[in-house]
């Protein structure tokens, strides 16, 4: 009697320890800091979360960023909080949505004293900073994005000088490193020029000598207003093998960006910086390709405001997260992934919690995205478009039904359309939030080709 008593009670004692573990396991967390280690932003401009082999691309586009952060944290719905280079950044470097910071298209933008970059606390804390990036329009005078940098360059070719102050450093640093290689026009040298299209033999001009050329045929200089209309004067937007053959463009420049990606994690790894150093890839927005029948980034669908965002933080391993999430959430979440504490008066919040448990269903998934004349909020579940344009316009999606946003549901009945225009427009009250009329911008602003 007494055996049976004591067995019974060794197989309840190993019954609870097997449910213990069980629930261990089930909710486990994943340790998403790294205190007082160096930082690297590296934002590429106008890069389709779709068109990266990590969130399932068929194209090899990006074979050493999916290689990469098969060890980091993989987001896989995060979303800009615009749709133009500008206001984005200033979003990312912020953590605040462009109604707070006001760097909008618009004349004598300033970017309030009291709102701080990410660089200039950095820079408090003892960090050596530096910025390298290639685009003009981050130089745009009172954006703020010179703020808090110990040395900020502009040129088109910054990597001897990304490698020679990693060779150099000493301590802890954030170096945010942004490129646009990517942007239209859409040109790379002979080599990649035809690597996803090899068949194409129709009018785009692809090759960049062949490009320089066409140029002085018609006494272009370095205009870039001009150079656009002139490479998209050869496209044939009607055309599903131009079409195609800009994406292939288009994911030809992703890879020659993969290329010095993969040449930037070899220099850290053999020098020993992955062990300290915290690693994101973003993106400021996308790009259309004819999806919506328009091309570039004018608007606020999906396919322009859905950006990759993935992060490598030492010792960790692979993470999916599921949550809907903005980029305005990621300056306070670097901070809190090196242990300063965010600023408390911003739009974002960290996402540190859902970093280390990324089986928690955020209960907090609504995000809004600005453009000058439209503004929108999105739910994993609804999305709101609002167009002042001359007129007022509205569009409401069903993005469980319709991923796509081919089907405009506004005037439909539907009960939860005066919740998401109520939820909008309150918003932007509280915002101030202001729109910029389109015929005050110039085509080039507008992305129209």
């Amino acid at each position: 009697m007494k055996l049976k008593i004591i067995i019974r009670t060794i197989i309840v004692i190993f019954s609870l320890l097997i449910s213990i573990l069980f629930l261990k396991s089930s909710n486990e967390t994943h340790d998403a800091e790294c205190k007082n280690c160096s930082v690297i932003l590296f934002t590429v401009d106008v890069l389709r979360v779709e068109n990266l082999g990590i969130y399932e691309y068929p194209r090899n586009t990006s074979p050493n960023i999916d290689s990469f952060f098969k060890q980091g944290f993989i987001f896989y719905n995060a979303f800009s909080t615009s749709s133009h280079t500008l206001p984005s950044h200033v979003s990312i470097f912020t953590g605040n949505y462009p109604s707070t910071h006001k760097i909008m298209p618009r004349a004598n933008m300033t970017l309030p004293h009291d709102q701080k970059t990410i660089a200039e606390i950095f820079k408090v804390y003892g960090y050596q900073t530096q910025s390298f990036h290639g685009d003009d329009s981050l130089d745009t005078k009172g954006a703020g994005f010179e703020r808090g940098f110990d040395n900020v360059y502009n040129q088109s070719d910054n990597k001897p000088k990304i490698f020679d102050f990693l060779k150099s450093v000493k301590g802890k640093f954030f170096l945010s490193i942004y490129t646009e290689k990517l942007h239209d026009p859409y040109l790379s040298n002979i080599t990649y020029e035809n690597m996803f299209d090899k068949d194409y033999n129709g009018s785009i001009i692809g090759d960049y000598d062949k490009f320089v050329q066409l140029k002085k045929e018609n006494n272009i200089t370095d205009d870039f207003t001009q150079e656009r209309l002139l490479f998209w004067s050869k496209v044939n937007k009607s055309d599903t093998k131009d079409v195609k053959h800009l994406i292939a463009l288009y994911d030809s420049n992703i890879y020659q960006i993969d290329l010095f990606f993969g040449e930037l994690i070899k220099y850290l790894d053999d020098r020993g910086f992955l062990n300290d150093t915290i690693i994101i890839l973003t993106s400021d927005h996308g790009e259309q390709f004819n999806e919506h029948g328009d091309f570039l980034h004018t608007k606020l669908y999906d396919e322009i405001i859905h950006v990759p965002l993935l992060i490598y933080v030492p010792k960790t391993k692979q993470t999916v997260i599921k949550n809907q999430v903005s980029l305005v959430d990621l300056s306070p979440t670097i901070l809190s992934l090196v242990g300063i504490v965010p600023p408390q008066n911003i739009d974002g919040r960290s996402l540190k919690f859902l970093m280390g448990n990324p089986n928690v269903e955020d209960k907090n998934q609504v995000i809004y995205s600005e453009f000058a004349f439209q503004r929108a909020i999105r739910t994993p579940e609804w999305k709101f478009i609002k167009t002042v344009n001359g007129t007022v316009s509205y569009e409401f999606f069903d993005l469980r039904n319709d991923p796509k946003e081919l089907i405009n549901l506004y005037g439909k009945n539907v009960n939860e359309e005066s919740l998401f225009k109520q939820a909008l427009e309150g918003w932007e009250v509280k915002m101030n939030s202001s729109y910029v009329n389109v015929k005050f911008l110039n085509s080039t602003f507008i992305g129209y080709p």
